[in-house]
């Protein structure tokens, strides 16, 4: 599952669905905070770090995997009305092409819409991604819906999700 997700990283970037041109290279870091999403009426939040991301992940369903792994059960039993929001920090990067900085709170109408992308754990759960960064930061935040048309009410409380978000960069690195 890791190798997964760290291949569909470096594949994706770009605010607006850009493309990478180079593979980043992460160094040791030191006073990094959490990355944090609100935990809501009807929503589950956690945070963790893991392979070297520091990853927070909300969902108004179930969590079905630990915290870092990618999300294919839960995305699979994801309900109609279901959202699913993951944002990964890996660290402060070496390398200078990072990538747009899109300001924040992210809009979802600023993310790329993928109906159906390589991975797809379930047909009717759409993905809509958008890579940034601050500063140094490569940023990668995901939307997932429990369909591929989520009614105006649904995208309403995914965008209230997205205004949750915090990331606590390191101080050094």
């Amino acid at each position: 599952m890791r190798l997964r997700l760290a291949l569909i990283v470096l594949l994706t970037a770009g605010c607006y669905g850009g493309s990478a041109t180079t593979v980043p290279t992460r160094h040791a870091r030191t006073n990094c905070g959490s990355v944090t999403l609100a935990q809501g009426h009807g929503w589950r939040a956690r945070s963790t770090t893991s392979g070297g991301f520091r990853i927070a992940e909300a969902t108004t369903a179930d969590f079905r995997e630990s915290a870092g792994e990618f999300p294919d059960a839960s995305l699979r039993h994801l309900p109609p009305d279901g959202i699913f929001v993951t944002a990964w920090d890996s660290g402060r990067e070496l390398r200078r092409n990072l990538g747009p900085h899109c300001p924040m709170p992210y809009r979802l109408a600023e993310f790329r819409h993928d109906p159906g992308w390589e991975g797809q754990p379930s047909v009717n759960v759409p993905q809509y991604v958008l890579w940034t960064r601050i500063g140094r930061h490569a940023l990668d935040v995901r939307v997932f819906f429990g369909q591929q048309h989520p009614g105006a009410l649904v995208v309403r409380r995914a965008q209230d999700e997205l205004a949750s978000l915090r990331w606590r960069l390191c101080d050094s690195g």
